[in-house]
């Protein structure tokens, strides 16, 4: 992806960083990743491009009947996950943040 002037829209030289936040059942992340770099969110050319910090979250999908929980794709609901995936990748955003670089981008890509 490039802007206007022709420069990678992302780029490590300038703090950028991406935040990935991997769907259900993409626990390690590598299908997010290969899709995004499939769109050349990572910069161009690939040594310039943003570190990826992945996020650690449950990725589960499941739901509850009265007191029976049905567990589909790792252990707790979609919404249990959906939440803690937010938190982490909000924490992982804020821990990036480098306050004095206003040229900083940090892109949230995930679920």
């Amino acid at each position: 992806m490039k802007n206007d002037d022709g420069t990678s829209l992302l780029n490590a030289e300038r703090g950028d960083v991406i935040i990935l936040i991997p769907g259900t059942t993409d626990y390690d992340g590598e299908d997010q990743l290969n899709r995004t770099r499939g769109i050349g969110m990572f910069g161009d050319p690939p040594s310039s491009a943003p570190p990826v910090k992945v996020v650690d979250y449950p990725a589960a999908f499941g739901f509850t009947i009265g007191d029976f929980p049905i567990y589909l794709a790792g252990t707790g609901t979609f919404n249990e996950s959906a939440y803690e995936g937010t938190q982490k990748g909000v924490a992982a955003a804020e821990a990036a943040n480098d306050s004095g670089n206003a040229n900083q981008k940090i892109v949230i890509n995930g679920y």
